[in-house]
């Protein structure tokens, strides 16, 4: 019998960790039976409830564990934790400016949370300020120059700032430290592909794919580099396997799209190139690739009215 708060979190946490999202949320739901204001317990049910794809329920969790670390740093504003779990909780509300103030003043407290400043990283690239996200990525390695996490977050930041080649010696940096790192692989894959080397993103992709084959963004880059080597068939394979992991891949629709184009499947690759714009109605590039279908159709209106969205 598990009694007590700490107990309740524990096993929370272990389940939540073995993927038992169902299992996790039952015990977090009785920490809250017995505190309903209890920071830790909501900012867990917001994050399980994002495992079961709840979206519009877990963005009420992360409003009320933004609330309730509010309060507990009202009479302990030296917890570093309580700064970056706040922080946390209001960049999934959306608020990266407030996420980015209690990252900082988390870092304050503590430099030496990696994760921190990983999502320090994050929120400033997403507030298009990239140069200041590669700034927070270097700090955190002159703390910890070993860390994988570290060097695969300033190959992402380079990715940012469009310096595929700079970032390819990071990531290979982050596997050097960790071989098993399959994000790193991943990364490494997409800037080898971003620098037209297709044949040496194919071997990083591979490598991440070994390492974890349900990588689905891995899945659809292979899959992007196939299509640059004219490997049609393979290409769509690939796609089709980072599709049946998350179907609402925008990237993955458009390249599959573009395979069924490629075969002359006009009017099946429109329906992926729809599929992609209505996740992402500012996808450019599958708006010119829905136009070049129609144009194959004889629907030259509807073409031109693609190709002027996928300018805009």
């Amino acid at each position: 019998m598990i009694n007590g708060i700490d107990e309740l979190i524990k096993e929370g946490d272990r389940l939540y960790d073995a993927g038992d999202y169902d299992g996790a949320l039952k015990y977090y739901d009785q920490v809250l039976n017995l505190d309903r204001s209890h920071a830790y317990a909501l900012y867990s049910v917001a994050w399980t409830l994002c495992k079961k794809d709840l979206d519009h329920e877990s963005l009420e969790y992360f409003s009320l564990a933004v609330t309730a670390y509010s309060k507990e740093l009202e009479s302990d504003s030296n917890n570093a934790l309580s700064w970056y779990r706040k922080g946390n909780a209001l960049s999934m509300t959306g608020d990266n400016q407030g996420a980015i103030a209690c990252l900082d003043r988390s870092l304050e407290i503590d430099p030496g949370n990696i994760r921190a400043w990983e999502n320090m990283r994050a929120m400033l690239s997403t507030s298009q300020r990239p140069k200041k996200a590669l700034n927070c990525i270097e700090k955190a390695l002159d703390i910890n120059p070993d860390s994988a996490i570290m060097w695969n977050s300033k190959g992402l930041a380079l990715l940012a700032l469009y310096r595929s080649e700079e970032a390819i010696k990071c990531f290979m940096k982050s596997v050097e430290i960790d071989p098993k790192y399959a994000v790193a692989w991943r990364y490494m894959g997409t800037a080898f592909f971003n620098s037209d080397r297709h044949e040496e993103a194919l071997k990083s992709l591979d490598r991440a794919l070994e390492i974890d084959p349900r990588l689905e963004t891995a899945w659809t880059y292979k899959g992007c580099a196939l299509i640059a080597l004219g490997r049609i068939k393979d290409a769509a394979e690939c796609l089709d396997r980072a599709l049946e992991i998350d179907c609402r891949d925008a990237n993955a629709l458009n390249c599959k799209g573009f395979t069924l184009l490629a075969n002359r499947k006009y009017l099946e690759a429109v329906d992926y190139f729809d599929r992609a714009i209505n996740i992402d109605p500012g996808f450019n590039h599958a708006w010119a690739n829905k136009g070049d279908a129609l144009c194959r159709l004889g629907r030259d209106k509807e073409a031109l009215d693609c190709y002027e969205k996928s300018l805009l």
